[in-house]
């Protein structure tokens, strides 16, 4: 009888997730979208998507995975159901991701950080409405981890099979493109190092051999040289602006990650990327709405109030921003730096102890004091 109660409850969690999903997804979609359409429509006339990037001017700045998982999709039929347009497939397909994401969390962890993870607004928002794909990214990263680790589904240690799920995630998106680093740091041999490094890259890399020497060009300026915003919230609330005129943003990003890197090399794996993916958002040197879900997975496992904070923040400037669910029309000009605020905070009580709490108070009132007067810049409120 619980077993079946605790099926029921599962299946209920899934149900009224995706269904949210579904419901952010008929608010619209952004331009990613027609870029995921038109990259499909390529590569169904057998053109090569990255050549073609440079001739139609549109950014398609991924591993060849995704547009490979486009082109199912868009063959795909479902059975008893016809004519389903790609645009709504795509949410779909990212939800199922999701689902394999809480399912994992849930065998894993349990229950609730499952829901954390599955209800989870942020979540909802970028599967549903802007239908990015880092989760998919994020999900084979997961499996390598738990491989490397012997954890929930393997039942032991399986380095090989993880590093090429590592190798796997970053022909995805390269999410994790500094994270072999990181466990190449942990080792205590050069052999094991040279083997958690090499791997990773090398399938990553030849991953686009397939598409030379046509789309050389195309690759080498929309993956690998390719820019985004350069707003680095962190680095803008935090860093001196001498520090930001004598060094790039993007170099003080991957030297920190080197950083902490080593400073967290006593960690086991699985922490090491949970900490990874919270640190790659957190001190970032470009943030856009997407890259705002990266850490949702890590936050449901090392759950502080500062993340709770974080959701509630996050998911009201998703709802809101024009480039979101735009729910109300306002101008929500520091939303990010509201957002990586808190996300700071979490990763400190998550690194440090949750016993240190007490010694961030001013912290804490600091940001108050911060985001009160944003608001009544921004807002013009009465406070």
């Amino acid at each position: 009888m619980i077993n079946k109660k605790s099926t029921l409850l599962v299946l209920l969690v899934i149900f009224i997730g995706t269904s949210l999903r579904l419901v952010a997804a008929s608010r619209g979609h952004n331009a990613d979208i027609d870029g995921f359409l038109k990259t499909a429509e390529i590569y169904a006339s057998g053109g090569n998507v990255y050549q073609k990037i440079i001739d139609f001017g549109f950014g398609y700045n991924y591993g060849p995975v995704w547009f490979n998982v486009l082109s199912m999709l868009q063959k795909l039929t479902p059975p008893f159901i016809n004519n389903i347009e790609l645009r709504w497939k795509i949410p779909f397909f990212l939800s199922l991701i999701d689902i394999i994401i809480f399912l994992l969390l849930k065998k894993r962890y349990g229950l609730l950080t499952g829901l954390i993870f599955y209800l989870n607004p942020i979540s909802i928002i970028i599967t549903g409405y802007h239908a990015q794909f880092d989760n998919l990214a994020i999900l084979i990263g997961f499996l390598a981890v738990l491989a490397i680790d012997g954890q929930a589904v393997f039942k032991k240690k399986r380095p090989i099979l993880g590093v090429f799920l590592l190798g796997a995630s970053l022909a995805t998106k390269h999410l994790l493109f500094l994270f072999p680093i990181w466990l190449a740091i942990k080792q205590d041999t050069w052999r094991k190092k040279l083997f958690f490094i090499s791997i990773p890259y090398i399938i990553f890399f030849t991953s686009f051999t397939f598409y030379l020497p046509e789309g050389y060009e195309g690759i080498l300026k929309n993956v690998f040289f390719y820019k985004s915003f350069n707003n680095a919230p962190f680095w803008t609330i935090f860093a001196p602006n001498l520090l930001l005129i004598l060094i790039p943003k993007i170099l003080l990003f991957v030297l920190t990650l080197f950083l902490l890197g080593f400073i967290w090399r006593k960690k086991s794996t699985i922490d090491s990327f949970y900490f990874y993916l919270v640190s790659l958002v957190v001190f970032s040197s470009a943030i856009t709405n997407q890259y705002l879900s990266i850490p949702c997975l890590p936050i449901a496992v090392l759950w502080n109030w500062a993340y709770g904070i974080y959701i509630l923040v996050t998911s009201l400037y998703l709802s809101f921003h024009f480039d979101g669910l735009h729910l109300v029309k306002m101008e929500l000009n520091y939303g990010y730096e509201s957002c990586i605020l808190f996300l700071t905070l979490g990763l400190l009580i998550s690194s440090l102890g949750k016993n240190l709490t007490f010694k961030i108070v001013k912290v804490i009132k600091y940001t108050f004091t911060w985001l009160k007067n944003e608001a009544n810049i921004q807002l013009k409120l009465p406070w």
